[in-house]
């Protein structure tokens, strides 16, 4: 499940990123593209939503949620053991961050 949520996320950043800067829409649909994925992909999004229609009190939960969204599946994806705890630490933090919760 969070393998799929990433990849959501990750199609609509592609989305937000090529609507606002249609030059780099090639780029982003290139597979090797570092732009395509991860971290780097969601700061080039937040840089733009920066001049666009993302809240300010929005971007206060999106942005940190996205970062926690991608690390977990970094975890999850790039370890063939992933540490059991630090993976738990990691879906709290992004539980908390979308739900507005302390846990």
């Amino acid at each position: 499940m969070v393998l799929k949520a990433q990849l959501l996320a990750e199609h609509s950043l592609a989305q937000y990123v090529a609507t606002r800067v249609p030059t780099l829409a090639e780029e982003i649909a290139d597979r090797n593209s570092p732009l395509r994925s991860g971290l780097a992909l969601i700061l080039l999004a937040q840089a733009l939503s920066l001049q666009d229609e993302v809240p300010p009190g929005c971007s206060d939960v999106l942005w940190p949620a996205l970062k926690a969204l991608n690390s977990l599946r970094n975890d999850l994806a790039h370890n063939l053991y992933p540490n059991t705890d630090k993976v738990i630490c990691r879906m709290q933090e992004f539980v908390r961050l979308v739900s507005g919760d302390s846990i």
